[in-house]
């Protein structure tokens, strides 16, 4: 199993382009459904859950967590992405705008390109 991930901005999505092409490779077809996490950060619990609360009304399953030996607490966000149905650029923006909007940050996307089809759980 293949891990791909990129950091992501409201600047600078490029890295996007560059994974696009990774999945695209013969272990990966674009064109498929794929497990897909998001991941935001803040120093501020009740603002990641103000965020999960609305990420789960479009589907994501959610984890919270604070960070280990830090004040900073994370939302990991995972849900069934369908390329067809939203573009990954466009996906990126509209969590960038959600986070935003919740005072959190963004910080970046993660799929995994399975060796077999069953090699990725939902967990």
């Amino acid at each position: 199993m293949h891990l791909t991930y990129a950091v992501v901005s409201p600047v600078h999505l490029t890295p996007n382009g560059r994974i696009l092409q990774l999945i695209g490779s013969p272990d990966g077809d674009p064109g498929h459904e794929r497990n897909i996490k998001l991941w935001f950060v803040s120093s501020e619990e009740g603002s990641l859950y103000r965020l999960a609360s609305a990420l789960k009304k479009r589907g994501y399953n959610l984890v919270i967590q604070r960070v280990s030996g830090s004040s900073t607490w994370r939302c990991i966000a995972k849900k069934i992405y369908n390329p067809a149905e939203e573009p990954l650029d466009r996906l990126c923006l509209s969590m960038l705008d959600l986070a935003e909007e919740f005072e959190v940050a963004f910080i970046s996307w993660e799929t995994a390109i399975p060796d077999s089809p069953s090699s990725f759980g939902t967990g």
